[in-house]
């Protein structure tokens, strides 16, 4: 299966019971997956942040900061995602949809409620950098450009990203968040300062002295990926060991 053409999901909600609740009913719809889950909007917006997901499902009542402004929050991103609220409260719904969401589901959750919600949502969501075929930079006052699929990673050096090529190595005036919210979803965060292209994976070696790294087609020098990221980059590349 190809995970790059799932529809990625984030499940927000302070109660771990409604989280596995939604987890467990996500299997029985075809073309989705859930590649993050949070207890509260803080951790939500990092996840959003390194995940890039396509669709959040929220809880409206929680601590510190509710689902309703969360959701305004996320409208604000270049690519937001589409929301789709998950609450046990009728009452909030028309507060609820000045923060365009998708839809709005009622607890508890039925499976077949929740399909025509992922569907809604599915037709709406459009892919990160559909259209972009070129990255362009400045070198030396001259505006040239590279091929988004020649990129092999992108890593962060100072206030500028470095990005990769067989040929070519460019500093681009972009931070590595904007970066990965331009590029396609084949590019993958395995460290806060790293995104790789994953069309040129090669290897995962976990090893306790030397630490995680990742090698690429075409480098030669190991890429570190962190702690936190591995995870997801195991999720995303299919790794099961």
């Amino acid at each position: 299966m190809n995970t790059q053409k799932l529809k990625r999901i984030l499940i927000v909600d302070d109660e771990p019971l409604a989280r596995a609740r939604i987890k467990r009913l996500l299997p029985q719809q075809e073309g989705f997956t859930c590649i993050a889950e949070a207890e509260n909007a803080k951790q939500a917006w990092q996840l959003a942040e390194q995940y890039k997901p396509d669709i959040v499902l929220l809880d409206i009542e929680m601590p510190d900061i509710d689902g309703i402004s969360f959701a305004c929050e996320l409208d604000k991103l270049s690519m937001p995602p589409a929301v789709i609220f998950v609450t046990a409260h009728a009452e909030h719904a028309l507060e609820a949809y000045n923060a365009n969401p998708l839809d709005y589901i009622l607890k508890p959750v039925s499976a077949e409620r929740l399909l025509v919600a992922l569907n809604r949502a599915q037709a709406r969501v459009v892919p990160a950098a559909l259209a972009l075929e070129k990255l362009s930079y400045t070198m030396a006052g001259v505006t040239k450009q590279l091929f988004i699929n020649d990129i092999l990673y992108c890593i962060a050096e100072d206030k500028y990203v470095r990005v990769v090529t067989e040929n070519t190595s460019a500093l681009i005036d972009h931070s590595l968040n904007q970066l990965q919210q331009m590029l396609p979803q084949k590019f993958l965060r395995i460290h806060r300062k790293t995104l790789i292209n994953s069309d040129y994976f090669c290897s995962l070696h976990v090893e306790n002295e030397s630490g995680t790294y990742i090698k690429l087609q075409g480098v030669d020098e190991p890429l570190d990926v962190s702690r936190r990221a591995l995870p997801h980059v195991k999720q995303a590349l299919q790794i099961t060991s």
